[in-house]
C-alpha cells in the first residue's frame, strides 16, 4: 500500500491511498473536518433514532403519507426526509417533510425550514406532537383564509407556526454555518 500526499497546510492533509484491498483509491482527510464529519453523523443518527422512538407516532403517519407520495421527488434535508409533493401546502410528520413541488426554489426553502422546523418540535414533544402541534395547526391552516380575509393575519402569527419559523431558521443557519 502507498500513501501520496496531495496538499498540506496548517488545518488540512489531503492523502489518497492506493493499493487496497480492492484496488480503488480512497481519501483520507486528517484535520478538524472528520470530528466536524463525524459529529454530523452522530447528530443524524440521534435524530433518526429519537424520530423513529420517541417520535413513532408522527414518524410513522409521516411514512404512510411518504409511502402515498413514493412516485414524487425526494430528498434529504438535514436529516429529515423532504418530500416534493403535488399539494399547495407544507406538512411535517415526524422524520418526513413535504412541500409543494410547483413553487419557486425561494419559497421551497422557506417552507422547508419552517417545516423543519416542525421536525424539531417533534423531537421535544414526542407522543404530544400530534395533539399539542398537529391538531392546533391543523385546525389554524383550515381557518386561515377566512381569519386572513377578516382580521388581516399572518400565518407565521399563530403561536405554534411562530415557533416552528424560530426553530427552523435558527437550526438551518447553524447547519449551514457548520458546513462552510
Amino acid at each position: 500500500m502507498q500513501v501520496n500526499k496531495i496538499k498540506s497546510s496548517k488545518s488540512l492533509s489531503l492523502e489518497y491511498v492506493t493499493g487496497s484491498i480492492n484496488e480503488k483509491s480512497a481519501v483520507i482527510i486528517r484535520s478538524g473536518r472528520t470530528v466536524k464529519n463525524t459529529k454530523k453523523l452522530v447528530l443524524f443518527i440521534i435524530y433518526i433514532f429519537l424520530q423513529c422512538t420517541w417520535g413513532m407516532l408522527q414518524t410513522l403517519a409521516g411514512l404512510l403519507v411518504f409511502l402515498l407520495n413514493i412516485t414524487s421527488s425526494h430528498n434529504l434535508y438535514h436529516g429529515a426526509v423532504r418530500t416534493f409533493w403535488s399539494a399547495k401546502s407544507g406538512l411535517s410528520l415526524g422524520l418526513f417533510i413535504f412541500v409543494p413541488a410547483n413553487c419557486s426554489r425561494e419559497i421551497s426553502e422557506k417552507m422547508s425550514v419552517h417545516e423543519y422546523g416542525h421536525t424539531l418540535q417533534s423531537l421535544l414533544l414526542g407522543p404530544l406532537y400530534l395533539l399539542v402541534i398537529g391538531l392546533p395547526s391543523f385546525i389554524w391552516f383550515l381557518l386561515y383564509p377566512i381569519n386572513k380575509k377578516k382580521k388581516g393575519i399572518y400565518y407565521y402569527d399563530f403561536i405554534i407556526e411562530k415557533w416552528a419559523d424560530a426553530w427552523g431558521k435558527k437550526a438551518c443557519a447553524l447547519i449551514y454555518r457548520r458546513q462552510l
